[in-house]
């Protein structure tokens, strides 16, 4: 058992015999000066999971959902809940593959100009406050 799984394997234990409401105390008065990230748990958290559904299964979904049968019947065939049937369905409702994937391109590409934009916006006030600095302004 490496180090990671003994420390995993000690907070359970730890947290499992205790009352449950000091278990939910946090920062735990018994853990030490230590970070999730200190210890390598990082990986499990403050990152959005991709999905495990392509588009064209989302769209498969709420396409069987829309010729009649239960949002229920479609989530647990496909192993998610109705509530993300139902997400999907505002999402993709009406689409078909070839449209989803073209707004996610451009989706995408709308998010890659807006990251641009905002770097060229810095890089120009960065140069406007140099500018100003040595006194090289326009107005002599």
């Amino acid at each position: 058992m490496n180090p990671l799984e003994q420390k995993r394997e000690q907070l359970s234990l730890t947290t499992m015999s205790r009352p449950l409401e000091t278990s939910l105390s946090w920062p735990d008065p018994s853990f030490p000066d230590r970070t999730e990230y200190d210890l390598g748990i990082q990986e499990t958290c403050g990152t959005m999971s991709r999905s495990k559904h392509t588009e064209a299964q989302m769209i498969a979904a709420v396409k069987q959902m829309e010729a009649g049968r239960k949002a229920e019947d479609v989530a647990r065939e496909v192993g998610v809940s109705a509530h993300t049937i139902y997400a999907w369905k505002s999402k993709y409702g009406g689409m078909d593959v070839s449209e989803a994937q073209e707004a996610k391109r451009l989706r995408d590409e709308n998010s890659r100009l807006r990251k641009l934009a905002a770097d060229l916006s810095l890089d120009k006030e960065a140069l406007q406050s140099v500018i100003e600095k040595n006194g090289w302004s326009s107005q002599r």
